[in-house]
């Protein structure tokens, strides 16, 4: 299935396959001007949820509506999402959530059971503001 409205999900181990994933998605679905944005975000994320959730692999999920492009990584840890990071720029990482909040339309974190989701929605460049 890759007509809009649906979802595709996809096993991510490391970011690269997260991105792949990301990138053969949205190919498939003629979004190619949010290839760069989506790529980086779901970097991000992943990056976030193995390394600051402890966890192996994450689930990423991609949904096009037709208006609004939302791609969720979700993660089996119970660890909640950190917020603020490392502020120190002399120090390598801790800005993934300020690069998603500057990037994505809208984001955010749903606790689901002993998991996590955290997802980013990204506008289509023709319907931007």
């Amino acid at each position: 299935m890759n007509e809009r409205g649906s979802l595709l999900r996809f096993v991510a181990r490391t970011p690269a396959g997260a991105r792949r994933f990301v990138h053969s998605t949205l190919a498939d679905w003629h979004r190619e001007t949010l290839f760069e944005d989506a790529e980086l975000l779901v970097s991000e994320l992943v990056t976030n949820a193995i390394r600051h959730a402890g966890v192996d692999h994450a689930s990423v999920g991609v949904i096009d509506d037709g208006s609004v492009v939302r791609i969720e990584v979700s993660d089996p840890s119970p660890t909640p999402l950190v917020r603020g990071g490392n502020t120190d720029p002399g120090q390598p990482g801790g800005l993934g959530l300020s690069i998603v909040d500057a990037i994505a339309w809208r984001w955010g974190v749903v606790q689901a059971g002993r998991g996590k989701t955290v997802w980013f929605e990204l506008l289509p460049a023709n319907i931007r503001t």
